[in-house]
């Protein structure tokens, strides 16, 4: 019986595709959060 083993391996493209897939929303969630913080903060009048 023959096993074939497959092999993935994670190259440098893989990676930098991952860190900019997780990098982006993270990114854009902060830049929503602060402004969110800025336009909801009760201004003293």
């Amino acid at each position: 019986m023959i096993t074939v083993e497959l092999v993935r391996k994670i190259t440098e493209v893989h990676l930098a595709i991952s860190a900019n897939m997780l990098g982006m929303p993270l990114f854009l969630l902060i830049i929503l959060y602060h402004y969110v913080l800025v336009n909801n903060s009760k201004k003293q009048e």
